[in-house]
C-alpha cells in the first residue's frame, strides 16, 4: 500500500527523474498531473482494514505492469520490459478478473448497506473453488498454464451458476 499524494505536476519528460513515486496522471481529472503514489512510504497493510470507501485509485492491467516496472527500476535500476512482467503475473490479472465476474455475478446486498461483508463471503466462496483439485492440483495453479486458464473458466463458472 503506498499513500498517494498531490506535489508540483510530474510530466512525461520529468518521469525520468522522479523514481520514489508513480505518477498517477488524470486521477483528480483530465490533465491532472499532481497526484502520485509514493515508494519511500510503501508498506504492508492488513487485508481488513482495505476498504473500498478509502480507496483513491485502482489501477488497470497497463497501470499495474507500470507500476511493477517502476518499482522494480526504482529498488535495482533494472528496467524489465512490460512483456517479461506481464508474463510473470498474468495468471494473477487472470485471477482478479474471474474473482471480479465471481462477485458482479453472486453479489446480492440491498442497495444503501455495508457490501463489505458480503463482498468478503463472496471472496471466500470465490478462494474455496479455486482451492478445489482437479486432475491432483488445484484450479488456481491451472491459471499458471496458459492452456489450463480455459478449462479453469469454465469450472469457475459452473461453480458461479450454482
Amino acid at each position: 500500500m503506498s499513500p498517494v499524494r498531490a506535489g508540483a505536476p510530474i510530466t512525461l519528460e520529468r518521469w525520468d527523474g522522479n523514481f520514489g513515486v508513480m505518477p498517477l496522471p488524470g486521477l483528480r481529472g483530465t490533465g491532472d498531473l499532481r497526484d502520485r503514489a509514493i515508494f519511500e512510504e510503501a508498506c504492508r497493510v492488513p487485508t481488513r482494514v482495505l476498504r473500498s470507501e478509502r480507496r483513491v485509485a485502482c489501477l488497470s492491467e497497463s497501470g499495474i505492469l507500470l507500476l511493477l516496472q517502476r518499482l522494480t527500476f526504482n529498488m535495482t535500476r533494472v528496467a524489465v520490459d512490460l512483456g517479461t512482467l506481464l508474463q510473470s503475473i498474468d495468471h494473477v490479472l487472470e485471477e482478479v478478473d474471474l474473482l471480479e465476474e465471481w462477485i458482479r455475478t453472486r453479489m446480492v446486498a440491498p442497495a444503501g448497506h455495508d457490501l463489505e461483508p458480503a463482498i468478503r463471503e463472496q471472496e471466500e466462496a470465490f478462494d474455496i473453488v479455486l482451492s478445489g483439485t482437479v486432475d491432483g492440483s488445484t484450479l488456481r495453479n491451472g491459471l499458471r498454464d496458459p492452456k489450463a486458464r480455459a478449462a479453469v473458466r469454465r469450472a469457475v463458472r459452473t461453480a458461479m451458476a450454482h
